[in-house]
């Protein structure tokens, strides 16, 4: 795979952006903007305070029959072991980033971006950016080019972390959860970005689909890539190197 330097990225996407405007970016939030996963960071700082709430019980009931994980406590100790039945392989990933995101059950939406605020500065996100990709997006945004983020995490957690990268986090599509009165609810709000459904989701939010650039660095990116006009893998998981081929013109973003 070819590796492009932000700078020659920047003269490759203004060429194309002149050429196509209205066309926008795309890219993936965790282990593209940042290293390390937000939702994961948010959900492990929800466990430590023992956050989840009896709103979450009955669907956290029926997840855990479902992954055939047993009693396991309480509310928190469910959605813990449920999450460590993913990590074990015995658990749907898309399922439990679902989960991750309905877990706030019972919290009004404001306070869900409050508490990962904390956890994400008690994470060092700060120091966990992609400054390689950061110098691209930055020049997009000052160009009056679309930025839009597309991930499976929790959606107020998203909106929080992008303010260190400085987009905008109303371009934030990512797992949103159902809500009624300003407050979580224990199901989705609309269907999770993830995989072929960030495609999906892009496509909904705007009817002019036209990606300029994808970036990703995950096989569930792997769709999203494809869709665009210049493809850039952003520090690349092994997952995605074994399919990068079916990308093609795919190019690796050197690090700063």
């Amino acid at each position: 795979m070819e590796s492009i330097s932000p700078d020659a990225l920047i003269r490759l996407l203004d060429q194309h952006c002149n050429a196509n405007p209205g066309a926008m970016i795309a890219t993936d939030a965790d282990g593209t903007l940042w290293s390390g996963d937000v939702g994961i960071d948010t959900f492990g700082h929800l466990m430590r305070v023992r956050g989840v709430l009896a709103d979450a019980a009955e669907a956290l009931r029926g997840d855990a029959q479902e992954a055939g994980v047993g009693p396991a406590g309480d509310v928190n100790d469910t959605a813990l072991a449920l999450f460590h039945a993913c990590e074990r392989g015995a658990w749907s990933e898309k399922r439990t980033y679902e989960m991750m995101a309905w877990a706030f059950a019972g919290w009004e939406v404001r306070r869900v971006g409050d508490f990962a605020r904390e956890a994400l500065q008690a994470a060092n996100l700060a120091d966990r950016l992609h400054r390689e990709l950061i110098a691209v997006l930055s020049w997009a945004t000052r160009a009056g080019i679309l930025v839009r983020v597309v991930s499976a995490s929790p959606l107020p957690v998203v909106q929080q972390a992008v303010e260190w990268v400085g987009i905008d986090p109303a371009n934030v599509i990512a797992a949103t959860p159902a809500l009624r009165d300003g407050c979580v609810l224990a199901h989705m709000g609309a269907p999770i970005p993830y995989g072929p459904g960030k495609v999906h989701a892009l496509r909904d939010a705007d009817p002019d689909f036209r990606i300029a650039a994808a970036f990703g660095d995950n096989v569930f990116d792997l769709e999203m890539l494809q869709s665009s006009a210049i493809p850039i893998a952003v520090r690349p998981k092994t997952r995605l190197l074994e399919r990068v081929g079916e990308v093609p013109g795919v190019r690796l973003l050197a690090q700063a």
